[in-house]
């Protein structure tokens, strides 16, 4: 099994990629800051939820092939309203 973890570097996320890495799921983890999941180990894609690229889906096309399953645990608790819109809306 394939999973494409959005917002795998905040607390949340951190911890839904570890307990599917344990139990054999390939995770490619998804942050707008990726160094830190790369030091874990796990497979990463930089983009950041408010650059308008991100909002369409032919960006994530690519990284759900072959029946990659999605998980999104990407959210903001500050920033503008703008931000809020493009993590948790768009």
């Amino acid at each position: 099994m394939k999973v494409l973890l959005i917002g795998a570097d905040g607390f949340i996320g951190r911890h839904i990629a570890y307990d599917l890495k344990s139990r054999g799921v390939t995770v490619l983890a998804h942050g707008r800051r990726t160094s830190r999941l790369d030091q874990m180990g796990f497979t990463t894609l930089e983009a950041d939820l408010a650059d308008p690229k991100t909002h369409d889906p032919q960006f994530w096309a690519p990284h759900l092939a072959d029946g990659t399953s999605l998980v999104d645990a990407a959210g903001r608790l500050t920033g503008s309203e703008a931000a809020f819109a493009a993590v948790h809306e768009h």
